[in-house]
């Protein structure tokens, strides 16, 4: 998690449509982890206490389906050809 730190500095800082790209391409790629019980596990207990589930993994699946789309309609709109005229 650490290296997503940089990022709201970066995208403030420089605001550029390269940089949304990367950053979504970042998240599609690091966060698409759904399938992985142990690492929904795991994003549960980041969610913290107040939203325990009532079965291990179902937040933390919520959670990485959530950055997953966010990131694939970031992605998407940042590759449109619009953005390379």
């Amino acid at each position: 998690m650490e290296k997503l730190d940089i990022w709201p500095r970066m995208l403030r800082e420089r605001n550029g449509w390269s940089d949304v790209l990367r950053l979504a391409a970042y998240c599609l790629m690091f966060f698409d982890v759904e399938e992985h019980e142990k690492l929904c596990v795991m994003m549960d207990e980041a969610a913290g206490a107040e939203l325990a589930p009532s079965q291990p993994g179902a937040v933390g699946r919520r959670w990485l389906r959530s950055i997953n789309e966010v990131a694939w309609r970031l992605y998407v709109t940042a590759e449109s050809p619009q953005r390379h005229r």
